[in-house]
């Protein structure tokens, strides 16, 4: 007799229904999650206003890659400082944020960043946008994960 195939994962909410080639906050469903950084690269995304021009993250062993929002972007060059080639390699946590900003995305789910196991200590990092109210986000030493056991 065939053994009956594993039950698919079932959607709990509307990003993990629909996904596609980016992260969205409902796919980490309230979770943190620690990935590397592969790339970052400019590309043309059809935006609001057209075609604009996005920062793409990629991270090793993973599909999906995070449009990197410049509030993100921010947060990683004062972990890990503003040469992109450093970048690489480093290790970032993710977490499920609301949009800080003014306008009709304020306080919408998104992605931003918690911190790194690759910081030495928990760093306050002040955020000034162009025509925007200026905020401070904490980027926090989060511990790496023991290797699994043999």
């Amino acid at each position: 007799m065939a053994a009956s195939p594993a039950p698919l994962a079932q959607p709990k909410n509307y990003d993990q229904l629909y996904p596609g080639r980016f992260l969205k906050a409902g796919i980490l469903d309230g979770k943190k999650v620690t990935l590397t950084i592969a790339e970052v690269k400019h590309e043309k995304l059809e935006g609001e206003k057209g075609e604009e021009l996005k920062a793409i993250m990629s991270f090793v062993g993973k599909e999906m890659q995070l449009v990197l929002a410049k509030t993100n972007a921010i947060c990683i060059k004062a972990m890990f400082g503003p040469t992109l080639a450093n970048w690489k390699g480093k290790k970032v946590t993710l977490y499920e944020g609301k949009v800080e900003v003014a306008g009709p995305m304020k306080g919408q789910p998104c992605i931003r960043i918690w911190g790194s196991p690759e910081i030495p200590q928990d760093m306050t990092i002040p955020i000034k946008l162009p025509k925007r109210k200026a905020f401070e986000v904490v980027m926090h030493k989060t511990e790496p994960k023991p290797a699994p056991q043999e």
